[in-house]
């Protein structure tokens, strides 16, 4: 499939929608309605859309932007020697788009595209730099939000380095479920997807799944998967 950079449009928003999303936002976290509203107020944005499949940012390019998804999903990939693609991370509502390019002279090693019809929040990354500088907790938000992305670039280099189709399968549950309080892991996407994250074939993947809940360990269902048997889990 051919990608091209995509023409992103400026789109009109309620400004109470944009309030109520970037308070749940991890780089505004603890911070309130009223607070986050005051720092827009002196900070400059505008809104952006992309169309389904749209490239938000190609591959080897520069990014010199702080953007925040506001509505949609985006996901970053990368495309191997052999053509096959793997997903590297998946950017819902909230969440700022490449960080640790943003103040660098680094091109971005990922194209990242739009699953479907997004809206986000472009700042000025001098605007983005002020607020580390005079907002303590932005400014440890931001430094959480890049130590996050070590971990999970660790944790995706020793997916991608396991062997067999089963240790990658196990490894994302495990780490799913640790993230969810009650073991049960709710499915963003396809199947496809999935497997794209942990760089194995779908079918592979179904297959996978399937023997697990055969042995009782997990409960597999359309947009959800139980585990339960998470001691039996951890221990192949």
């Amino acid at each position: 499939m051919k990608y091209e950079i995509s023409n992103i449009q400026s789109v009109p928003m309620e400004k109470k929608n944009i309030y109520d999303i970037l308070s749940k936002s991890p780089l505004f976290k603890g911070l309130t309605h009223l607070e986050i509203e005051e720092i827009f107020f002196h900070v400059k944005y505008r809104l952006l859309q992309l169309k389904k499949n749209e490239i938000y940012i190609l591959e080897g390019s520069d990014h010199y932007f702080a953007d925040i998804v506001l509505q949609g999903e985006i996901t970053s990939f990368m495309v191997g020697a052999s053509g096959k693609s793997f997903m590297i991370h998946r950017f819902a509502p909230g969440i700022l788009i490449a960080p640790a390019f943003i103040f660098n002279s680094h091109s971005i090693p990922v194209t990242v595209k739009a699953n479907g019809p997004s809206i986000l929040i472009r700042i000025n990354p001098e605007d983005l730099m002020h607020l580390i500088d005079i907002n303590s907790t932005i400014r440890h938000n931001f430094i959480s939000i890049l130590s996050n992305m070590v971990v999970n670039l660790t944790q995706k280099i020793r997916q991608l380095e396991m062997k067999t189709t089963k240790e990658k399968v196990v490894e994302y549950l495990r780490m799913q479920a640790k993230e969810s309080d009650d073991n049960n892991i709710n499915i963003i996407g396809t199947r496809q997807d999935i497997a794209d994250l942990i760089g194995v074939q779908r079918y592979s993947l179904v297959r996978c799944l399937d023997q697990l809940q055969k042995q009782g360990i997990i409960k597999v269902e359309r947009k959800k998967i139980t585990v339960l048997d998470m001691r039996s889990l951890r221990e192949i």
